[in-house]
């Protein structure tokens, strides 16, 4: 893929974005976006071969978030960083809006190419690595295995998430994963 082409898609991708948040998921449906977009299907399905590719992309450009934003701000205490990567997963949901939070956490999570839960997704493997790293310096003492850990600290992050979705964001997401994140995960740090 060309740069021009990347950044065509990227830009289209950004308004889907957008529209997601003004108008919802229900608006996914390629007619209706290629129509408020100003652009015909086939320029959609030159960006965006298969529907679900929406889709794959809001998973890859979280995982590219944690990868080049997140983890780079990683320092030595891992229980630091598992909070940093709860707060910064919180504030990407905000920043990425309530719709679009919400169709985050409705899709499907098989899809045709591949499990979007899948514990060898980046960000995963981000989070394993924070536990990992935590259990080898003893900053995590519980039974479970890192990768468990990581399974678990998602499935906590997504729940918050949305919950704050589904109540439009009627209260401050990051305070509320910063205030009870620790309580929801202090049985993994033994």
């Amino acid at each position: 893929m060309t740069d021009k082409y990347q950044a065509r898609r990227s830009a289209l991708l950004e308004q889907i974005y957008e529209l997601i948040d003004r108008e919802g998921y229900e608006a996914l449906r390629v007619r209706y976006l290629c129509g408020r977009l100003g652009i015909s299907t086939g320029t959609f399905y030159h960006y965006f071969p298969e529907k679900y590719e929406l889709h794959q992309l809001l998973y890859r450009r979280i995982d590219e978030h944690f990868q080049r934003r997140v983890q780079p701000r990683f320092t030595e205490d891992e229980a630091a960083n598992l909070s940093l990567f709860a707060e910064c997963y919180a504030d990407y949901c905000v920043q990425t809006g309530v719709a679009a939070t919400r169709c985050f956490m409705a899709l499907p999570l098989q899809q045709p190419a591949g499990d979007l839960l899948s514990e060898k997704r980046p960000i995963s493997q981000v989070l394993e690595g924070i536990f990992e790293r935590g259990k080898a310096k003893n900053q995590f003492l519980c039974p479970y295995s890192a990768r468990e850990c990581a399974r678990y600290t998602m499935v906590v992050l997504r729940g918050f998430c949305s919950d704050w979705a589904k109540r439009d964001g009627s209260y401050d997401l990051v305070e509320a994963v910063r205030r009870f994140f620790p309580i929801s995960l202090a049985g993994l740090r033994g």
